[in-house]
């Protein structure tokens, strides 16, 4: 449960802060550097980096993911850093041991950025017990500190509840859905039953459909 609610914070982290033009950056390091040696130099990286926008009156925002040294690949870490002005040469030329690349991000037009938050959460199966595996800056915004962005919808009739197990069986719960929400297009959904507690339960990511554009935007 833990696990799930950490990739689901991420996810609105993500979602919610960062977008078209922002950055992903890989930080991968030499073969002789350690965890303790990373986080050393990324904070350092990450001192560079304020240093970086503090000149063009920007505030650095960012996700910091870690990925451990598994067989077969280099220590390395994935940064989501908001873009603007920076360019891209500059924010890899602050890295500096190993190698850095950073790519602006493009949202899918289907998913928007779930496939890259697929992508970076999967470094959580190879943490530790009760290690970290992302930490974000403080000024990002969050749905616990800014619950007006944020419906709780979590309460459901029981009817409702075995309408949409029925539309799974039937492989119609995106037709049900998007019924349900007017406005958005579903991407991601799960309904099952809680192995722990026994109850029914269902997940679904959203896009809301943009009117003026004909595509989508976070919501």
């Amino acid at each position: 449960m833990n696990d799930e609610y950490s990739r689901q914070y991420f996810r609105w982290l993500l979602f919610n802060n960062f977008g078209k033009g922002d950055y992903h950056v890989t930080l991968t390091f030499a073969d002789e550097f350690t965890t303790e040696d990373a986080k050393r130099e990324v904070t350092n990286y990450l001192r560079r980096l304020r240093r970086l926008y503090g000149k063009q009156n920007l505030e650095l925002k960012y996700l910091l993911i870690k990925e451990d040294r598994r067989s077969g690949h280099r220590l390395h870490w994935h940064l989501v850093l908001n873009g603007g002005v920076i360019d891209r040469d500059a924010i890899e030329n602050q890295w500096k041991l190993g190698y850095a690349n950073a790519d602006r991000l493009k949202p899918d037009a289907k998913d928007g950025l779930y496939g890259l938050a697929r992508y970076l959460t999967k470094s959580m199966a190879y943490c530790e017990k009760h290690q970290r595996s992302w930490v974000a800056s403080g000024n990002l915004l969050r749905p616990d500190k800014n619950p007006d962005m944020v419906t709780d919808d979590n309460k459901i009739s029981k009817r409702r509840m075995k309408q949409l197990q029925e539309a799974a069986r039937n492989d119609e719960v995106k037709a049900f859905v998007e019924r349900m929400y007017k406005g958005f297009e579903i991407i991601q959904w799960r309904v099952g039953v809680n192995e722990v507690t026994g109850r029914p339960f269902a997940k679904f990511c959203l896009m809301r459909r943009s009117e003026a554009t004909g595509g989508f935007g976070y919501g």
